[in-house]
């Protein structure tokens, strides 16, 4: 993964989020994933547009923080969604 890496959501997956926080539902698998109000809008943040440093840049702008510590951190929540199969990347989709 890397600022030019591109995710996209699962496709059995829907998401809603409700006061400061959100849920994503796997229908395939019959999973619910509570996410606190930053993790679930990371998830928002992907569309299968976005580069990681694009949404980087989008926390950037909208929160107080250094680079460095923003960029740790939707990296580290990006790895829990892959790890969790909520998201894959891009690429791999498409081959």
């Amino acid at each position: 993964m890397n600022g030019n890496s591109i995710f996209i959501k699962k496709n059995k997956l829907t998401h809603r989020v409700q006061e400061n926080a959100g849920m994503a539902f796997d229908t395939e698998k019959e999973i619910l994933y509570e996410m606190n109000g930053i993790a679930s809008e990371i998830f928002n943040q992907i569309d299968g547009k976005k580069t990681v440093g694009e949404i980087v840049d989008y926390f950037l702008s909208k929160y107080i923080g250094d680079k460095e510590s923003i960029t740790k951190d939707i990296y580290i929540q990006l790895h829990d969604f892959l790890k969790f199969g909520m998201i894959q990347f891009k690429d791999d989709f498409f081959q």
